[in-house]
């Protein structure tokens, strides 16, 4: 069909008889009129037919318009097919599917970190209430995302990114109860599994490029593999020196390039093996343990923000490599574990729940810096942070991929040097998991002797490292100890726990000098058949009259009650981003990592209905309480009956003095945190009277409460400094943030029987 203009619509070409204001009303008056006269005698010579034709001719115009466009758009989606239909054919004849392009290069020149910054300041502002649903409902449509899972009404998410990390109904992501299984921690789809088994073996990226273990995790004493430097030769030699090769740059290592190779360990007792999963943004964002596991690290590579698509997948080298991610590593019943989530274009927020203070995507980070990754032991050293299977672990604020690194049994190799696997996964490439559901199984050898008691093999959690063992019915118990100083003491404490079964796992023992006073904490593992709870407690009390003990105590953490708390709170949190320590610990008893109840949340200070605490307390079915206190009224009575069966109580910010009766009444323990700004900076605010006067260290202070004003006996403090590139902003940041982990870290250490009274005014904190 050909194209052609209505010989009705004119043509002008330029004269300079229009360039004048007068001349050009004048011609184009004069040409309307000459038009009507054309119709009008064209209307008599042919009736009604110049009317239909006309008609005819525009109604032609439009359909020929469309037409194209339905063409067009026909012709772009076949030519998509065809590049699908090319992928398929090439995976499945093994042709490279590799292949850098130029918008890959022009990736690299986006400032995708900064996009993703303002991506996640935009998900973060709050909706109306009215536009809630109609924001979440169309969301769910464009990325198939199921509303019927959510836990909550679509109303009660204040924003696009509470949303994104919503918790789903219980019940809906069912554990694979199977001891042997590793499950999947995520929802998504799976883009690689397999087991490097062979020298130089690697993670594929896509057919045609592949990349490190070692670069993807960073230099680790725990992975069970070596990185090769670069400038290693086939042969095997090396050129350079040994101390040329330690100087070397990490992102050097980072950054590796094909060549960077993993020689094969020296005859390993485990295979090693991996899964990559893509979690795309309709997905469930959660990211859950894979199995029972002790986290004993993390390290926070700051990277590049490409998209984590398939396209970029097959034109960009090193993707999961150069990308922002956070790497967790560990150990599990099998050996050696690590999992990282690695950010991309709009998901450059990575949020671990273990550890809410860490921030990704930050401004102003150099990707290529000389110095190793960001790294965080976990206490206590060599145990870590214990998660049970199905845990919940971090968040992604959008989709993304995880990759998981982990060592499961193998076969014995065969006569023709290959090895078979008795760890087996049950997926294919390309399928739909969900989390809870089983990636791979495994049965131990029935063969396999058995090591000797408390010579675990090396990385197992059968290892007296660790404080669970690999059987499934052993129990952790804690024991503090609290007695006058005399010879035998630690004897009878192994010896109560030997004869019963137990295996001590850590003792620590403070006799302080001209003292003659005994501290102890241990734990242990103890099967319960043989060890009954009740019993427990009738052999610690027989052991502390043996020594007149003042304090002993038992806890076991698995199957005791969790302490009672109340929280007393008078700062008004007005905007519900801040890091205020009461949010903080609302966040941490809801994703399960504070060891507390908290029974109510108490306040001098009056909040809004609509107000973000309130919102929280009220989903969670905790009380909330208003009793505003004046100078010579403090509701102190009223604050006992609210509080009366509570085991110990936290203020956080509370910013009220009880009196001495108050604190008899009670008669239990409290803990208070404070700024490290007192007594040089008093008043409404000391962070500016700081600020302004060049303070270069922050800290802050938790204490057990006494008659004197923030003067108890002190279980934690931190400090940070301060540099004159921070404005008050930021100076206040620091400040809030310090208060948050130490009233956290004292909380922790109370509940783990860690903290003890030392003389008056001190403590022993194991």
């Amino acid at each position: 069909m050909k194209f052609r203009a209505s010989q009705r619509i004119p043509c002008f070409t330029y004269n300079g008889r229009f360039s004048h204001l007068h001349a050009q009303r004048f011609h184009f008056t004069t040409f309307l009129r000459k038009v009507q006269a054309t119709e009008a005698r064209a209307s008599l010579n042919r009736g009604g037919s110049s009317s239909n034709s006309s008609s005819q001719g525009n109604t032609l115009l439009l359909p020929g318009a469309t037409v194209a466009t339905i063409v067009m758009l026909g012709l772009l989606h076949a030519r998509r097919l065809y590049d699908d239909q090319k992928i398929e054919d090439a995976r499945e004849k093994g042709i490279l599917e590799f292949q850098p392009d130029v918008k890959a290069t022009f990736m690299r020149l986006l400032p995708l970190r900064s996009i993703s910054r303002f991506w996640g300041t935009l998900t973060n502002v709050e909706l109306p209430m009215w536009l809630r649903p109609s924001v979440y409902k169309g969301w769910a449509r464009a990325f198939h995302s199921n509303l019927e899972e959510v836990a909550l009404p679509l109303e009660e998410y204040a924003s696009l990114r509470e949303f994104f990390v919503r918790r789903l109904k219980e019940g809906t992501r069912p554990i694979d109860p199977d001891p042997c299984c590793l499950i999947s921690p995520v929802d998504g789809t799976v883009l690689q599994f397999g087991e490097l088994k062979e020298v130089g073996a690697m993670i594929e990226q896509v057919k045609g490029f592949s990349y490190s273990v070692s670069s993807l995790l960073g230099a680790s004493s725990l992975l069970p593999m070596n990185v090769v430097d670069d400038n290693t030769n086939q042969d095997g030699g090396q050129e350079g020196s040994m101390d040329d090769t330690n100087q070397k740059s990490w992102w050097r290592v980072s950054l590796a390039s094909p060549k960077v190779r993993d020689p094969a360990p020296a005859r390993p007792m485990k295979g090693l093996f991996y899964c990559v999963i893509y979690l795309s943004p309709g997905d469930y964002h959660r990211i859950h343990s894979p199995a029972d596991w002790n986290v004993l690290g993390r390290r926070h590579f700051s990277g590049r923000l490409f998209p984590m698509n398939e396209r970029a997948t097959r034109t960009i080298r090193n993707l999961y490599v150069e990308n922002e991610r956070v790497v967790l590593e560990g150990k599990w019943q099998e050996g050696f574990m690590a999992m990282a989530a690695v950010g991309a274009t709009n998901i450059g927020s990575i949020e671990l729940f273990i550890e809410p203070t860490l921030r990704t995507n930050r401004p102003w980070k150099k990707l290529l810096h000389p110095e190793p990754p960001e790294e965080q032991v976990y206490e206590p050293r060599g145990t870590g942070v214990l998660l049970k299977k199905g845990d919940e672990l971090a968040a992604f604020n959008m989709g993304s991929t995880v990759v998981l690194v982990f060592q499961a049994p193998i076969s014995q190799p065969s006569a023709d040097k290959s090895t078979s696997a008795e760890f087996s996964f049950c997926i294919k490439k390309r399928d739909r998991v969900r989390m809870g559901e089983a990636l791979g199984r495994h049965m131990l050898a029935e063969t396999q002797p058995s090591p000797p008691h408390g010579l675990g093999e090396q990385g197992s959690l059968k290892s007296v490292k660790f404080p669970f063992g690999s059987s499934n019915s052993l129990l952790h118990g804690i024991h503090v100890f609290h007695c006058p100083d005399e010879v035998g003491i630690v004897a009878k404490l192994s010896d109560c726990i030997a004869s019963r079964g137990g295996n001590i796992l850590t003792a620590d023992v403070f006799v302080p000098q001209d003292n003659n006073v005994f501290y102890s904490r241990s734990e242990f593992t103890f099967d319960p058949a043989r060890w009954p709870r009740g019993e427990m407690d009738e052999d610690f009390f027989k052991l502390s009259k043996m020594f007149n003990a003042m304090k002993s105590v038992v806890r076991v953490p698995e199957i005791d009650p969790k302490y009672k708390i109340a929280v007393l709170v008078s700062k008004q949190v007005l905007i519900p981003t801040l890091d205020h320590c009461l949010v903080d610990l609302l966040h941490r008893w809801q994703n399960g990592r504070l060891p507390v109840d908290i029974t109510s949340v108490i306040s001098n200070h009056d909040r809004g209905p609509d107000a973000h605490v309130i919102r929280l307390l009220e989903r969670h079915g905790i009380p909330y309480y208003y009793l505003p206190t004046t100078m010579g009224k403090k509701r102190e009575v009223e604050i006992l009956d609210l509080v009366h069966d509570t085991d110990f109580l936290v203020l956080a910010r509370y910013m009220q003095v009880f009196s001495a009766e108050f604190l008899k009444s009670y008669g239990k323990d409290i803990i208070n945190i404070h700024h490290g700004l007192l007594p040089s900076f008093k008043g409404g605010s000391p962070s500016k009277q700081a600020f302004e006067a060049g303070v270069k260290l922050i800290g802050a202070t938790s204490h057990f409460v006494s008659e004197v004003l923030d003067a108890g006996p002190i279980i934690e403090q931190m400090v940070e400094r301060v540099t004159h590139r921070d404005n008050l902003q930021s100076f206040i940041q620091k400040s809030e943030d310090l208060e948050k982990q130490c009233l956290v870290k004292a909380i922790k250490s109370y509940c783990e029987l860690r903290v003890l009274p030392y003389e008056k005014e001190k403590t022993v904190v194991f």
